[in-house]
């Protein structure tokens, strides 16, 4: 169902990524869901900054290099029923 709303909704896509700056704002925590998603560890920038981090990948995964319905099943093994990112 995600998959679909990820293409489709921007409302849904937009307090998705917002969960995810937010709670996994750590480069180890970017790091572990990035790679989890399909990701590769070398994509992710090396930048304090989570949002800064967050928004390259954002753009990296829409391009490809990992599958969102990926990243929100990762997200959702740490915080499961998680309406936002159900």
């Amino acid at each position: 169902m995600f998959l679909s709303l990820w293409d489709s909704d921007e409302n849904v896509k937009n307090s998705a990524k917002e969960f995810v700056k937010e709670n996994f704002s750590s480069y180890q925590e970017t790091k572990n869901l990035w790679v989890e998603a399909g990701g590769k560890a070398s994509m992710i920038s090396d930048t304090h900054d989570a949002n800064v981090r967050w928004g390259d990948l954002f753009r990296k995964m829409e391009a490809g290099a990992a599958e969102p319905i990926k990243l929100i099943l990762a997200a959702l093994e740490i915080y499961p029923f998680n309406k936002i990112l159900l």
